[in-house]
């Protein structure tokens, strides 16, 4: 069986991505900490309803970050990672629209 591995937005700071077994799961506080865990669901069928807050907090999350990729000081390394987050949030905000 072969699964594509593709982050998807399950609300502002949580990801989660299908791997062998279950769901690989990655959360990102706003202080900049990271924890990642494995979900076990071999079936994959972990459906997520989105509280129309959680979409708000991530246009929120969104504008933010944005704003802070304009910043001189931060490092292109931190700029890419934040690239990353923010295509993940936009995502989840188009696709929760």
């Amino acid at each position: 069986m072969k699964i594509e591995f593709r982050w998807e937005a399950i609300d502002a700071q949580t990801l989660r991505a299908k791997v062998a077994g279950g769901w690989l799961v990655r959360f990102h506080s706003q202080t900049g900490a990271v924890a990642m865990t494995m979900v076990a669901d071999p079936k994959h069928q972990w459906v997520v309803k989105v509280p129309k807050e959680s979409i708000a907090e991530a246009r929120e999350r969104l504008e933010k970050m944005e704003s802070n990729l304009k910043d001189p000081y931060i490092e292109d390394a931190i700029k890419a990672e934040m690239k990353e987050e923010i295509d993940h949030l936009r995502r989840f905000v188009d696709s929760n629209s």
